[in-house]
């Protein structure tokens, strides 16, 4: 599925923009402190509300057993919200955990959205934690999203690399 779009991806795209603008509307929540993440075809739902979501960007991502799907539209996404915009979504810290066990979601999905992101679009603040494992998100994937959460809230800059603040 690199290039293709899973069904309702349109739908969830639009739930999860809309809960977006709501925060931003009802809440004074702009979309620059909202986290995007998702479990499997979740994480697929991260990235592209992450994308569709430009020249806003997310506070922090998190992809959890997910893949690389969509990948021109969301090249298409990157390329067309320019140069200022690219570099602001290129220092979003990005923690990316995927199971070599995965049953569901194969790991290379999540190696190839791994590289999607450093690659293609120049994210330099991204952890991928290949695991033993499957399907799930093990305690080692799960303490270092929390700890970016935490940095965000106190206002720390996190390095996800380093599993806290830096």
């Amino acid at each position: 599925l690199k290039d293709g779009e899973p069904m309702l991806l349109d739908v969830s795209r639009g739930v999860a923009l809309g809960l977006v603008a709501a925060l931003s509307a009802e809440l004074g929540v702009p979309a620059e402190r909202v986290v995007l993440a998702g479990f499997s075809q979740g994480a697929a739902v991260a990235m592209d509300c992450a994308l569709h979501l430009l020249p806003q960007v997310p506070a922090a991502i998190g992809f959890f057993s997910g893949s690389l799907m969509c990948r021109k539209r969301w090249r298409a996404c990157f390329e067309s919200a320019g140069q200022h915009v690219q570099e602001a979504l290129r220092e979003v810290p990005l923690v990316q955990g995927h199971g070599r066990g995965d049953w569901a979601v194969g790991v290379n999905g999540g190696r190839w959205l791994h590289s999607f992101c450093v690659d293609d679009l120049g994210m330099r603040r991204c952890h991928y934690d290949e695991f033993q494992g499957g399907h799930n998100i093990p305690d080692v994937v799960a303490d270092r999203f929390v700890a970016l959460l935490a940095d965000l809230v106190v206002g720390v800059q996190s390095d996800p690399s380093s599993g806290g603040s830096s």
